[in-house]
């Protein structure tokens, strides 16, 4: 599944090196995913608050119809 998203949004992008190796990789620690979980779960405001704060800085330069919005839970080896 990652491919088309991957090829169709990122490939060309200055991410696609970090995107490609963070999305390819299978999940093998299923205890990281629960931690995952509950540190967007304890961060749901900030989330939501940078989300909003891109949004808008995005409307100066694009039209909301062309944006897009992926949001990768943290590595959780750069916390």
């Amino acid at each position: 599944m990652h491919n088309p998203i991957f090829n169709k949004y990122f490939e060309n992008s200055e991410y696609s090196d970090i995107v490609k190796d963070f999305i390819s990789s299978p999940i093998k620690n299923t205890f990281e995913i629960k931690q995952s979980i509950d540190r967007i779960t304890g961060n749901k405001a900030t989330i939501e608050n940078k989300i909003i704060e891109a949004i808008n800085k995005s409307r100066l330069y694009i039209v909301n119809e062309s944006l897009t919005i992926y949001v990768l839970p943290v590595n959780p080896n750069f916390k």
